[in-house]
């Protein structure tokens, strides 16, 4: 960029004083041209259209500094402290225009010393900001679309008149997209549709089938190469599977396509056991699906940590206790597998039962 009657001395450079510029500026550069007026001159990467839709689709409404409410000195008011924020407000269905999308910095320079407007029987008040920077208290949570025009900050409780508690709980700006991720994290992996990688008995012998299916995973880059479709794996059908086993701390080498229905990996301490008693005694094998793109690798099966005296008694206790997951795994379990250590017919029901695990169902 060069700039038209510098006197700085430097032609890329406008002086601080003296100097003036009018109009747009326009940085221009090869298949970059962007003009900061609100126009993308020539398409960026693909992208065109206003500066500030841009902006609008990929931003949320929420706080970025401040808004900490507090019990004021005199417990029947409340303090707000100064807070920043944005509100931003796109009609994707609208016309594009001065107000859509409207992207509204808000400045809010604080209050103290606020008194409860609701009802004495009105125990919970919710504060939010609007986007004129103006304080607003109401008896309910904000609504979804009150997430999107208002920037929420928190709730205080009252009694006879004494506030007596207030927590923070602002929509925060920073990061949606790592926010999302958070999410992801805390969902983990599950089945899309709950008849997907459905597990059952393979014929007269230890072997199993899986239907395969759609698995949701948060693992990042797992479907790289799929950039619109990110986070599903299909999962191959196979009949039989073929699979690995775990403990609770290692994932055992080699594949098998049989159920080790002799052995368990008692307390979850990685070591894999002979189940004692009699020939009835049971345990409840895990079976686990992930996104690896290797069939192979799409199912393992983790071993009890728990004999039962029955096979009832086994069944009896799926999704029960307390059952270590072995921490490599980055999927979900799709079935559990209650059998007796004896057993050398899986489609058998007094020899094994097959259960569906929920979609997100406790190990």
């Amino acid at each position: 960029m060069a700039a038209l009657g510098y006197t700085s001395g430097d032609p890329r450079k406008v002086s601080v004083t003296g100097d003036t510029m009018t109009g747009d500026l326009i940085l221009a550069g090869a298949t970059t041209d962007l003009d900061v007026g609100g126009v993308l001159t020539d398409a960026y990467q693909g992208v065109s259209g206003d500066l500030a839709r841009l902006l609008a689709t990929g931003l949320s409404t929420g706080l970025t500094s401040g808004g900490t409410l507090s019990i004021n000195g005199n417990p029947a008011l409340i303090d707000v402290a100064a807070a920043t924020g944005w509100v931003v407000d796109y009609n994707s269905s609208g016309v594009i225009g001065p107000t859509n999308p409207a992207l509204t910095y808000v400045d809010f320079p604080g209050a103290v010393g606020v008194a409860l407007i609701g009802p004495p029987a009105q125990q919970a008040t919710y504060w939010l900001l609007s986007s004129a920077g103006s304080l607003v208290q109401q008896a309910n949570p904000p609504t979804r679309p009150q997430t999107r025009t208002h920037i929420f900050l928190g709730a205080s409780v009252q009694s006879g008149g004494i506030n007596f508690a207030v927590r923070s709980l602002p929509m925060v700006q920073s990061q949606p997209g790592a926010q999302y991720v958070d999410l992801l994290a805390s969902l983990g992996a599950f089945n899309t549709v709950n008849q997907d990688n459905s597990i059952s008995a393979n014929g007269v012998n230890l072997k199993v089938n899986t239907t395969g299916g759609n698995l949701f995973v948060r693992a990042y880059g797992l479907n790289f190469g799929t950039y619109q479709n990110p986070h599903i794996a299909a999962l191959s059908a196979q009949s039989p599977a073929s699979y690995r086993y775990a403990t609770a701390t290692a994932l055992l080498p080699g594949f098998v396509s049989d159920i080790d229905v002799a052995n368990y990996d008692p307390g979850g301490l990685g070591v894999v056991t002979p189940i004692g008693g009699g020939a009835f005694t049971s345990t409840i094998h895990r079976v686990f699906v992930g996104g690896s793109p290797l069939v192979n690798e799409q199912l393992v099966i983790q071993y009890g940590q728990t004999a039962y005296g029955s096979l009832a008694a086994a069944e009896a206790s799926i999704g029960a206790g307390n059952f270590i997951v072995n921490p490599l795994f980055t999927g979900t379990v799709t079935a559990y597998i209650a059998v007796t250590r004896t057993a050398t017919d899986l489609s058998n029901v007094t020899q094994a039962k097959f259960s569906r695990a929920a979609k997100f169902a406790s190990p």
